[in-house]
């Protein structure tokens, strides 16, 4: 049978040009993808960012090598020579629209106009830059290798590499001194790197140059790298706290939530739900024609035996009354508390019960999804939330806040630009380590929420989960959901 083009590929080998240990990635993309799908695929493989302004050309950037420091000379790179420096002629060129306004050179074509086989017709290599216009020195040069190969697919598949990227860590020029600072304890930068590499990797993962995660990358492409995607539509839970971390600390967790289990929702039996959500079934059931009040609460002979009838304390009662409202299972009118009417099929159906208290969790009665609240249900899943110290629950949640604060503050300090030829940076703010201590308070609301239903305080900062409440977690995070988790910034932090 002959194969036709519809059935060819493209097997790209994309090398990080300038960093030692080197850093590649081998993609196999469908030859119907443009340049603008390989913009995002290229940015998803190297834990870069897509919005960041970038160029496609067929032109050598650096005929004479790459250079070794950032002291070289203006005129090693072509790209930003005139048309008759040197005999240099333009040949094709490819960008998005912020390209063609940045460069004002109408030979610019469009990315999203060209297929990977007209792009890479004359030849089979490829050279792509990309920068953060805010940021000086940030310049990262690829280039890009394409041999035909049989079995198209659709989605982009990432089926080699080595090295663990820089784009996330710091600017690819500094990448070699970062290192050899790390790598050196008699170094006198050897702490500042270490503090910045091991908040770069995340609370879940160490760093390893050497790294690379096929199935972590492919996770990544397949999320962010598909045509079209938008960040923010609906997701699981677990998938926004990876979306909202920085991408270096994004892999750590992808690793974490696959090697524990916490990828997929649980599979509960039905007498495991039933007996979780015995309290709220009772309540349901008993609220269908109305319980009087008294001051808001029920009364003393009805609290006694919901609490007979569902297993929990006298005290738990007030809690779950609260808590029940709160996710719209029950409501109060005039002096008595009844059933919402959405509520009422959940009464005899204790999997579906079990589904809407992990789906209200996290979105009811206007509570904000943050990311602390959703870290904290990790802690509670994987176990971590029951040790203290380094590494523990809280220790993670801090660590993650604190790598999203960082960028935070990073990107509030990069430079102003009031001038098109010059960007001066701003003197940045400090930024301290966000710690356990500061975090207690943004967990305690759900904490409290979930004491009644199997989760104990052992410290201030340790909690027991039963394993129901561990696999009631583990459902939570698995929720669909379009809120962006919010986080605490660094001012915000000061309690």
């Amino acid at each position: 049978m002959e194969t036709t083009t519809l059935d060819l590929a493209l097997s790209l080998h994309i090398v990080l040009r300038g960093v030692d240990p080197p850093v590649e990635r081998t993609l196999v993309m469908s030859m119907q993808h443009s340049l603008a799908d390989l913009h995002r695929a290229i940015q998803c493989a190297f834990d870069g960012d897509a919005g960041m302004r970038h160029m496609f050309s067929d032109q050598e950037p650096f005929p004479r090598g790459y250079p070794d420091s950032r002291g070289y000379r203006e005129d090693a790179c072509t790209w930003t020579l005139r048309q008759d420096h040197y005999g240099w002629r333009p040949r094709r060129r490819w960008g998005d629209t912020w390209t063609m306004i940045d460069w004002r050179d109408p030979n610019v074509l469009s990315e999203a106009d060209a297929t990977l086989p007209s792009a890479f017709e004359d030849g089979g290599r490829l050279h792509y830059r990309c920068s953060d216009p805010r940021e000086l020195g940030s310049d990262a040069w690829f280039s890009i290798d394409a041999q035909p190969v049989a079995g198209a697919e659709p989605s982009t598949r990432v089926v080699d590499g080595r090295g663990r990227s820089p784009l996330s860590l710091v600017a690819v020029d500094d990448y070699r001194q970062l290192l050899r600072a790390y790598a050196d304890p008699r170094h006198p930068e050897h702490d500042d790197a270490c503090t910045r590499l091991e908040r770069a990797s995340g609370p879940w993962a160490s760093f390893d140059p050497l790294a690379f995660d096929t199935e972590c990358v492919q996770r990544r492409l397949d999320r962010d790298g598909a045509p079209g995607h938008v960040r923010g539509s609906r997701r699981t839970v677990i998938d926004a706290v990876t979306e909202a971390l920085p991408s270096s600390n994004a892999a750590g967790l992808y690793r974490h939530t696959h090697d524990a289990g916490l990828d997929e929702a649980p599979a509960i039996e039905p007498d495991e739900a039933a007996r979780f959500t015995r309290p709220f079934g009772w309540l349901i059931e008993h609220c269908r024609e109305g319980l009087p009040l008294h001051d808001g609460r029920l009364r003393d002979e009805v609290r006694e035996q919901w609490a007979d009838a569902g297993g929990i304390s006298l005290a738990q009662t007030t809690q779950l009354q609260s808590l029940a409202r709160k996710l719209r299972l029950v409501r109060s009118l005039q002096g008595r508390l009844l059933t919402m009417k959405a509520a009422l099929p959940f009464a005899d159906d204790p999997l579906a019960l079990w589904s809407a208290l992990a789906a209200r969790l996290l979105d009811s009665d206007g509570y904000q999804l943050r990311l602390s609240d959703a870290l904290f249900l990790l802690a509670i899943a994987d176990g971590s939330i029951t040790r203290s110290g380094h590494d523990g629950g809280l220790d993670r949640i801090a660590r993650a806040h604190d790598a999203c604060v960082h960028v935070h503050e990073t990107v509030r300090c990069l430079p102003q630009e009031d001038d098109f030829a010059f960007a001066w940076p701003l003197p940045p703010r400090p930024v301290e380590h966000i710690t356990a201590d500061e975090i207690r308070p943004l967990v305690a609301p759900l904490a409290e929420r979930l004491e009644p239903l199997g989760l104990s305080r052992l410290t201030p900062d340790t909690w027991l989960a039963t394993p129901l409440m561990r696999d009631f977690a583990r459902a939570a995070l698995q929720v669909q959901t379009t809120a962006k988790l919010s986080f605490a910034k660094s001012h915000e932090l000061d309690f």
